[in-house]
Parts: structure tokens; C-alpha cells; sequence
């Protein structure tokens, strides 16, 4: 690696990027496209993640305080303490469409 400056390291580290999301021209696109599906497994119909509804309305009221420190890393109290600080910034002032209740705002983003 001494042999290359940092320019040209970037460039290759950019190149082999390019390499793997791009796959470069070859000859034969039947072997490209199952080396891609490979890659980069798609999520379809078939394998779809299944959702579970109101998660925050259901199933986080029920956790004990350490059950939530092992989701959130945090407990309860240190979270409504950040959330009564931040609260009044994560609702819209303006008319339009509704947006979530603040407490699932930051839990989606803890």
C-alpha cells in the first residue's frame, strides 16, 4: 500500500465501488444479473419482513424498565425526560397532514 499516494487510493476504493454496484460491461448479462441477485438480496412479495401494528401503542407500554433499556438503551425516565425537552419541536405548527406523536418520532429514532 506504500506505493499508492491518498488520491489514487481513493480512486481505486471508488472504482471497486463502482465495480460492485455497477458491475462492469462483460459479455454475458445472464451471468451479471445472477451474480447482482446474488449481491443484493431484494426484499419481494416472497420475503417481505413482516410488520407488527401499533408497536408503540401495544406492546411498549408493557415492557418493564429493563425490557425498554434493552430496546431503547435507555430507561423510561431518561426518555420522557428527553422527550418533555424536545416534544414541542416535533409538532407542525402549520396546517397539513398529521404527523406521528412525538414519543414515536424519538423512538424510531433511538
Amino acid at each position: 500500500m506504500d506505493d499508492f499516494n491518498d488520491e489514487e487510493l481513493v480512486g481505486l476504493a471508488l472504482q471497486l465501488v463502482g465495480d460492485v454496484l455497477f458491475f462492469s460491461s462483460s459479455e454475458d448479462s445472464e451471468d451479471d444479473d445472477h451474480d447482482f441477485e446474488l449481491a443484493v438480496p431484494f426484499v419481494t412479495a416472497k420475503n417481505a419482513i413482516p410488520r407488527m401494528e401499533n408497536y408503540v401503542e401495544k406492546i411498549v407500554p408493557q415492557f418493564d424498565d429493563g425490557q425498554f433499556k434493552s430496546h431503547f438503551r435507555m430507561l423510561p425516565e431518561t426518555f420522557e425526560f428527553i422527550l418533555k425537552i424536545i416534544a414541542p419541536k416535533l409538532v407542525r405548527k402549520k396546517p397539513g397532514c398529521p404527523t406521528i406523536e412525538p414519543n414515536k418520532q424519538l423512538l424510531l429514532a433511538i
